[in-house]
C-alpha cells in the first residue's frame, strides 16, 4: 500500500471506526478533522497520534506519518488498514469522554475483539499488544522529533457529519 491509497481509505476507515463504536459502547461524536504530520521518533518510541480538543467547530486529528512510513515500507495493506483502524479508535474513544489512558486501551481492545473476533486479526492484535510492540520491532528510522510541522490536511474527513456538500 501506498501513503496516497491510505489517504484515500482513510475516511472509510474512520466512519468504521465510529459505526463500531456506536454500536459497542452506544456513543458519538462528529465533527473531526485530520492531517498529518512528522513527528519524528525517538529511542525506538513514537507518538501515532494527538487530538486537540480546542480547534472552533471540532476536534482536529493529527497522525505521525512516520512510524505509519516504515509501516508502509514494511507491513501488508491488511496490518497497515489495522494500524489505522487501531489509532484512530483509540483517539476516537478519548475524545467521547474517556480521558483515563487505561480506560481507552480497554475500551479499543473491547472493541477490536467484539468486531474483528479473530484473537489473531492485526486490530486486535494492536489492542492486545500494543502498536509498538506489535508490528514496530526494532524500529529505526532517520525521523528524529520535530519540533515544527508541517500539516498535510486530508478534505471532507469526517464526511458522515457534513451537513452541506460543496
Amino acid at each position: 500500500m501506498i501513503l496516497k491509497d491510505l489517504k484515500k481509505d482513510i475516511t472509510e476507515i474512520f466512519e468504521q471506526v465510529k459505526r463500531d463504536t456506536e454500536k459497542i459502547i452506544k456513543k458519538h461524536r462528529a465533527g473531526y478533522r485530520l492531517g498529518f504530520v512528522s513527528m519524528g521518533i525517538e529511542y525506538n518510541k513514537f507518538v501515532g497520534i494527538i487530538l486537540h480538543d480546542k480547534t472552533v467547530g471540532g476536534i482536529t486529528i493529527l497522525i505521525n506519518i512516520d512510524p505509519l512510513n516504515i509501516l508502509l515500507e514494511k507491513q501488508s495493506s491488511e496490518i497497515i488498514r489495522a494500524y489505522t483502524y487501531h489509532i484512530l479508535l483509540y483517539g476516537y474513544i478519548s475524545t467521547l469522554g474517556f480521558y483515563d489512558a487505561e480506560q481507552c486501551k480497554r475500551l479499543t481492545l473491547e472493541i477490536s475483539k467484539n468486531i474483528f473476533k479473530d484473537p489473531q486479526h492485526p486490530a486486535v492484535v494492536l489492542a492486545t499488544r500494543g502498536a509498538d510492540a506489535a508490528y514496530f520491532a526494532n524500529l529505526s528510522s532517520n525521523a528524529d522529533l520535530k519540533t515544527e510541522w508541517q500539516i498535510d490536511w486530508i478534505d471532507n474527513f469526517d464526511k458522515s457529519s457534513l451537513s452541506y456538500y460543496g
